[in-house]
């Protein structure tokens, strides 16, 4: 007993206590691919309002750097990786040792029986555990990556519409100093009685109209630069930023089936799914052992007169529950998995297509309209503008030049915006980054 005992007893806190530390994520590398910098995990609560200094006019760079420092979705997303990391720290533990002591009285000596047991199910299951915690902590690594690129996609479509109504009212504007001074015009000609009240009447009919227009188009101009508040970390501060131009390129070198190609290898989403099968394929290794799982392993001795001992071993035995339902429950997490990872793909290459094709015909859409229909209308209006002045055109003519040339300005703004954003969703379809160096 001295020396079998002992020798057993040291052999399971051997086993028990020599295991590899879990890998770290590389986390902190694949979100700084995604988001061009660097991302702090903060363990405090994000602040209702981020105190830091923002630059007097707002690129679309520092919009996104902004938001994804101050973004609380980030945050927890990477709270999240932090609990996976336990987790996989746990799985290459064993559970301690459970000593029992048991001792019986009678009129002669004591009966003392020591035991020491270990799980031994958990050291059987734990190479395919470590397995599935490490696969796990990479597919939570991947959703991380998803919160990233949706924080930059949103925060540049906010920019973008922003910058888009900012624009529209220079035009709006432009278009309200324009009546005014038609509206002279009118008033002018009706002293010297070459013009009608009715004239002046319709152009102050008209500015009313564009005044309640530049109404309408406020409300959705505060709600766009709230939103903007919101995502840079200021949901109560001002939002009084100047916004620096930003057009999308004119012409993407890359073709649909080499996006197509990149984003099936780099979407987070697809490698999310891609981690969290191949787990579930390691769990059904783990539902083999389902049976077993109150077995023990371990020593045990006893005193009567003498001492006495030897190994010691626990198992049930498997007559009701041989394991099948569990096995088939995994199995069918596996199946299942396997058909969201192909709906995955093929969303993924819905979302390229349509991204591409929208930024395609956006592009034409917007050369068309500004390169030939716009100075169409520029010509038109001065040239009705010019005879309207000359007593040579009624104000019936220069007011439809006038909206033609309004409607010109705002669907180059419009389709400006559209190729924009499509190119921007194009970009996180294919998994972020530079564009011009995807293959």
């Amino acid at each position: 007993m001295r020396s079998t005992l002992p020798g057993i007893v040291l052999l399971l806190f051997i086993v028990t206590g020599c295991q590899s530390p879990a890998p770290r994520s590389d986390w902190h590398a694949q979100v700084a691919a995604v988001a061009g910098a660097p991302l702090e995990f903060r363990t405090e609560a994000e602040p209702l309002d981020d105190g830091a200094a923002l630059p007097a006019t707002l690129t679309l760079e520092q919009t996104i750097r902004q938001a994804l420092t101050s973004s609380p979705e980030i945050q927890s997303a990477l709270a999240k990786v932090r609990i996976a990391e336990a987790d996989a720290d746990q799985s290459r533990l064993l559970p301690n040792p459970v000593v029992t002591l048991v001792v019986r009285f009678r009129h002669e000596s004591p009966i003392i029986t020591p035991s020491i047991a270990e799980d031994l199910v958990a050291i059987l299951r734990r190479p395919a555990a470590v397995r599935a915690a490490d696969k796990h902590l990479r597919a939570v690594t991947a959703d991380a990556l998803i919160v990233v690129l949706n924080t930059i996609v949103e925060a540049q479509e906010t920019f973008v519409a922003v910058r888009s109504n900012e624009d529209v009212f220079v035009v709006l504007a432009e278009r309200l100093k324009l009546i005014e001074k038609l509206a002279d015009v009118a008033r002018s000609r009706k002293n010297a009685g070459e013009g009608t009240r009715l004239d002046v009447l319709t152009l102050d009919a008209q500015r009313v109209q564009l005044e309640a227009d530049v109404a309408i188009k406020e409300l959705a101009r505060v709600q766009d630069r709230l939103t903007l508040a919101r995502v840079l970390g200021r949901p109560s501060g001002a939002t009084d930023w100047v916004l620096e131009a930003w057009n999308p390129p004119a012409r993407l070198e890359v073709g649909e089936p080499a996006l197509i190609t990149s984003a099936l290898k780099a979407r987070p989403e697809i490698q999310s799914k891609l981690w969290e099968l191949s787990a579930l394929q390691d769990e059904v290794a783990l539902a083999r052992w389902s049976p077993f799982v109150t077995a023990q392993v371990g020593a045990e001795a006893e005193k009567d007169i003498v001492w006495s001992g030897g190994p010691a071993v626990s198992a049930p035995l498997p007559i009701f529950d041989l394991g099948n339902s569990r096995r088939d429950r995994v199995k069918a997490e596996v199946i299942g998995a396997r058909h969201e990872l192909a709906q995955a793909r093929r969303l993924v290459v819905e979302d390229v297509r349509k991204a591409n094709a929208t930024f395609q015909l956006a592009q034409t859409a917007l050369a068309k309209t500004r390169d030939q229909l716009l100075p169409l209308q520029e010509q038109r209006h001065e040239q009705a503008q010019a005879s309207y002045r000359a007593g040579e055109a009624d104000l019936t003519t220069l007011i439809i030049a006038e909206q033609d040339l309004q409607d010109a300005k705002e669907k180059v703004i419009e389709l400006r915006q559209k190729a924009a954003v499509a190119y921007l969703r194009l970009v996180k379809a294919v998994g972020g980054g530079d564009m011009s160096a995807k293959p």
